[in-house]
């Protein structure tokens, strides 16, 4: 079996990781021959893309009503041809809309959204007075008529129920029965922590969160948390890693509030499992989550999850169990189970035994077995 994967790009995300986790698991497969082509510049991965089978293309694929490419279509046909994929398979919205381009008939396509891509909603009266929604549509109608309509051999996979929902409501009538929920997996030999030593309430309790410094990731109400912790004279401190276009109003909010010395902007960091080792809690702050790989890869160090509901990682936290999800935003909520938590040896030991237990079912190889089996499923036979 022949699978070529496409990605935007190799820049910090689950998507990218995902990808990268995927391929390196398939090296272990010998029946099994990928390619992995990334349109943009920039590798945030390299310690992991180094022993990846992947390709740099010319990209990405932006069309507009003016312009319709900017992307070597004969570059991608040349790779096709010579590969000779069973199955393309194509990871965010701009990697499938790359995708496009050219349309074998005898290739299987599968759509890996990772999220409720907007960009497949359906009209609605906003469509017309909003210039994203607009544009949005216009490049939901290329992929209908230009791909879908031209092989009916697509199939999208959803991360999450609330996912699977949203295309199952998007996606064209003529390819509804062809969306599958598959979760994602990850390394958790590379996270897990053997023996993980739970902290005596007389210690100074380290939380951590991870994720891109961006609107839907609101790690303001982190800070907000860390204010309130602070003022209850409770010891702590606070790792956020990771970057993006949000982090200078963060860090503004932290000093604003006088709590250098407690909340520290890490920015990106390779191995994060250190940080995760050296941790007691995870704290999350999303509100709208399509996924939560980054909470599997915390559960995997032995860390129980205190998280905002983020929709799609509804299914990674149950409560007194891996750890608590809490549909308000309340950072009076949240510090009080925080500080409950960290005197609760017993507790802290139970959640954490119970997170790596959870978070193993995840790991990457299971997870490759239930993809490459929905591959067979749907693989055109000659």
């Amino acid at each position: 079996m022949k699978i070529l994967y496409i990605i935007k790009s190799l820049e910090k995300g689950g998507a990218e990781r995902y990808a990268l986790d995927l391929c390196l698991e398939l090296n272990k497969r010998p029946n099994i021959e990928y390619k992995l082509l990334v349109l943009q510049d920039g590798n945030d991965y390299e310690y992991l893309s180094s022993k990846v089978n992947y390709q740099k293309v010319d990209g990405p694929f932006v069309p507009s009503i003016l312009r319709k490419t900017y992307v070597n279509v004969d570059q991608y046909k040349e790779i096709i041809d010579s590969f000779k994929p069973d199955i393309i398979h194509t990871h965010l919205f701009r990697a499938e809309l790359f995708s496009s381009i050219y349309i074998p008939q005898d290739v299987v396509f599968v759509v890996h959204g990772h999220d409720n891509m907007r960009e497949f909603r359906n009209l609605s009266f906003n469509t017309f007075f909003q210039k994203s929604l607009l544009t949005s549509f216009y490049e939901k109608q290329l992929l209908v008529n230009g791909k879908y309509k031209k092989n009916k051999n697509t199939y999208f996979i959803a991360n999450s129920p609330d996912t699977l929902s949203y295309f199952q409501s998007t996606v064209p009538s003529f390819l509804k029965q062809n969306v599958k929920l598959i979760e994602i997996g990850f390394d958790f030999n590379r996270f897990h922590l053997p023996k993980r030593e739970v902290k005596p309430p007389n210690k100074k309790f380290s939380l951590i969160n991870i994720g891109r410094y961006e609107e839907r990731k609101n790690q303001k109400f982190i800070v907000e948390i860390a204010h309130l912790l602070k003022n209850k004279g409770f010891e702590f401190e606070v790792n956020l890693l990771g970057t993006g276009d949000c982090i200078d109003k963060v860090k503004n909010q932290i000093r604003e509030l006088h709590l250098e010395d407690r909340v520290f902007v890490r920015g990106n960091v390779d191995l994060v499992e250190e940080y995760l080792s050296k941790s007691d809690l995870y704290l999350h702050s999303a509100y709208y989550e399509p996924f939560g790989l980054v909470l599997l890869e915390a559960m995997a160090a032995g860390l129980p999850c205190v998280i905002l509901d983020g929709i799609g990682n509804r299914n990674l936290v149950k409560d007194d169990y891996n750890g608590y999800l809490f549909s308000e935003q309340n950072a009076e909520v949240f510090a009080k189970k925080i500080i409950e938590l960290s005197k609760d040896t017993p507790l802290l030991e139970k959640l954490s035994q119970n997170a790596q237990k959870f978070a193993k079912t995840y790991d990457i190889s299971e997870k490759t077995n239930e993809l490459i089996e929905f591959y067979q499923s749907i693989i055109v036979k000659p």
